[in-house]
């Protein structure tokens, strides 16, 4: 693992001790407003919106956060890093979706293929992965795993046919794992696993207006044959995604806009799990869907993540409920959440409601990357020009060449020495000598030291 320090400022800047904060992955504005040089970064801020800083510069994504706050996970492109104490570690894990487990250590998402990951257990004692499940199925929307309140055993999901899939508990100790239940798949079946050891998850239910989700729940030891429905809203309850623990209840919002048209909301609902009652706690307009949750720390308040959908998928904005005097304020309009891409895989932008105690900057620290990458352009297709980013662990010669489906070289788009860090280029779809080419296939190709790699872009015209 490699460390590098970081210079931590208590936030004590004018502002109270006490005063909590909002952790989230916002688009970074500082490339301005151009959607083909939109990327992500890590920001707080209070729950007003104000005093917005930025953690970790662009490319990093907050993934989570241990149980007292003083570590938290990102994720850099599909490199897993940890802040801890003042340091940044670079695990040397590929992967995504980390969690903390019970001990401190970590589980995570690793891809095989196109269609098959793995989950597998980081041990930071002796730096070790350990493979937890083996060769499951993608399923398109879809988290690849949760936890247990105790987090001891996770949760997940596995294709069983090709309209169904299974979901199972695995310990991430001994490896045991538990059949739950075999449902339907329909798109983002989320699951909360509570402290009363039920699993809280969304399924669907047939009605006279088609197929319609309520709110569920299976006990966790696989006893249960059948899952007890517990909502019945005319416009259904569509649980929404947190990674809280110890919760006492959880929200759900209920579609009823379906016209783009008129002037509608889409109302908003908690669900005590004591009480089994569902309470109406506020509405997010028409065109915007939430994806995820956090609670302040006296669960009187709540934070929502959201994005626009109606004509074609756009940023949204984070919304905050103060249950105890109903107010709210919305924080981030258009920088919560980052591109189509984004909001249909199941790595979601996620927030954390963080105490004064705990609240620290992280200003000074540099996210490096930890080894050499060139990502696919964006847009792609384009017209008529396209981004390339690119990673380097360290000072090199950069050389990135455009070429075409004969080999010919188009363009030498980059050809210098650069520092390391997270770097980006714009092809505007010219040759050398600065005129436009045709539409086509375009092959660009990175050259960074004893590094290599090659990738296919589409120009439209």
């Amino acid at each position: 693992m490699t460390k590098y320090l970081t210079i931590i400022v208590l936030v004590g800047l004018g502002l109270s001790q006490d005063e909590e904060f909002i952790y989230s992955t916002l688009i970074d504005t500082s490339f301005g407003n151009n959607y083909n040089l939109w990327t992500e970064a890590v920001y707080k801020f209070n729950e007003q919106g104000l005093s917005i800083e930025q953690l970790i510069p662009a490319r990093s994504r907050i993934e989570d956060m241990s149980e007292n706050q003083s570590k938290i996970l990102f994720t850099s492109g599909d490199s897993i890093m940890l802040y801890d104490e003042g340091l940044i570690e670079y695990l040397n894990l590929i992967g995504s979706e980390p969690s903390f487990i019970y001990n401190g250590d970590i589980v995570f998402r690793q891809d095989i293929s196109d269609s098959l990951y793995q989950l597998h257990r980081f041990s930071f004692e002796d730096s070790v992965s350990s493979l937890i499940v083996d060769s499951l199925e993608l399923i398109d929307m879809q988290s690849s795993y949760k936890l247990s309140s105790n987090k001891q055993n996770v949760v997940f999901f596995e294709k069983a046919s090709l309209d169904s899939v299974n979901i199972k508990i695995v310990n991430v100790v001994s490896g045991f794992q538990t059949f739950i239940l075999k449902v339907l798949e329909i798109p983002w079946i989320v699951i909360y696993w509570a402290n009363n050891d039920y699993l809280y998850l969304n399924l669907s239910i047939e009605t006279e207006f088609g197929h319609q989700k309520q709110l569920f729940r299976i006990h966790s030891s696989g006893i249960d044959e059948q899952p007890t429905q517990l909502t019945f809203l005319e416009s259904g309850f569509n649980l929404i995604e947190t990674k809280d623990s110890h919760l006492d209840k959880i929200i759900g919002i209920s579609y009823s806009c379906f016209s783009t048209f008129f002037s509608c909301y889409n109302k908003l609902f908690s669900f005590s799990f004591e009480t089994n009652q569902i309470q109406h706690i506020g509405s997010i307009k028409k065109c915007h869907t939430t994806i995820f949750h956090s609670w302040s720390h006296d669960n009187e308040k709540v934070a929502l993540g959201t994005y626009q959908y109606c004509w074609s998928p756009l940023p949204g904005f984070i919304k905050v409920f103060n249950l105890s005097n109903n107010d709210s304020s919305i924080i981030g309009e258009d920088i919560y959440g980052l591109n189509p891409g984004d909001w249909l895989s199941p790595n979601r932008m996620k927030i954390f409601w963080v105490d004064g105690q705990n609240n620290v900057s992280l200003s000074e620290t540099r996210s490096l990357p930890n080894r050499f990458k060139i990502h696919q352009n964006y847009p792609n297709p384009f017209n008529p020009t396209t981004t390339l980013e690119y990673e380097l662990p360290l000072n090199t010669f950069v050389q990135i060449t455009i070429y075409d489906m004969l080999g010919n070289v188009v363009n030498h788009l980059v050809n210098e020495a650069q520092t390391s860090g997270y770097k980006s280029v714009i092809w505007n779809a010219t040759n050398n000598l600065g005129h436009p080419v045709s539409a086509g296939v375009y092959i660009y190709n990175i050259e960074a030291g004893d590094f290599r790699q090659t990738k296919k872009m589409i120009l439209l015209k």
